[in-house]
């Protein structure tokens, strides 16, 4: 009796339209999700310790009003960072797992309801000359830098103040704001 009871609720869940519970995103891929924001939270982390320690290398500025001095130490800052940084790949934050991950979720938000606003916004706000993509090295400070809209800003893991995204092209960059260096950047997040 108990199993035919169950056979029916299942037909009728069928028949109303109540979803299986393979079409509903599983714990596993929330898992999944959740590992690899953790994963990129962690390199960010341990970028901004190099950051910090190149920072703290250099004397401290003794007027935050004067221009000259200021991007004299910012200069001073970049050039630690880039030394300090080497041998930074592309990747390095955006691993494998990240990658993934950030490439789906923008995915989604481009391929939603709105997606196309979306990347007009993206595709109209993208400087007029191609910007080449190098980790650790300088955006150039003549190419415009746009913000990101807020629709792809909510889906992704919030940074701290001294970092940004940035779509230059279809890629995903992660920038510097202290030294307008390219800390990463992600090919193909677009779709």
């Amino acid at each position: 009796m108990r199993c035919s009871i169950l056979s029916l609720v299942a037909f009728l869940s069928l028949c109303i339209g109540i979803p299986a519970r393979s079409q509903t995103p599983s714990a596993k891929a929330f898992a999944k999700a959740a590992a690899a924001d953790k994963e990129f939270l962690d390199h960010v982390k341990a970028y901004l310790e190099v950051q910090k320690a190149a920072e703290k290398s250099l004397p401290g500025m003794k007027s935050s009003n004067d221009q000259a001095e200021i991007r004299d130490h910012q200069l001073a800052l970049r050039a630690k960072v880039m030394e300090a940084r080497q041998q930074a790949r592309q990747g390095d934050i955006f691993s494998k797992d990240v990658a993934e991950q950030f490439r789906k979720t923008v995915g989604a938000v481009v391929k939603g309801p709105g997606g196309d606003v979306v990347r007009r916004t993206i595709v109209e706000g993208d400087a007029t000359k191609s910007v080449p993509l190098q980790v650790n090295k300088v955006y150039p400070d003549e190419s415009p830098v746009h913000t990101t809209p807020p629709t792809v800003l909510m889906v992704l893991p919030e940074l701290p103040m001294e970092l940004a995204y940035r779509f230059v092209g279809r890629s995903l960059v992660l920038l510097d704001n202290k030294t307008n260096l390219i800390v990463d950047f992600l090919p193909e997040t677009l779709p």
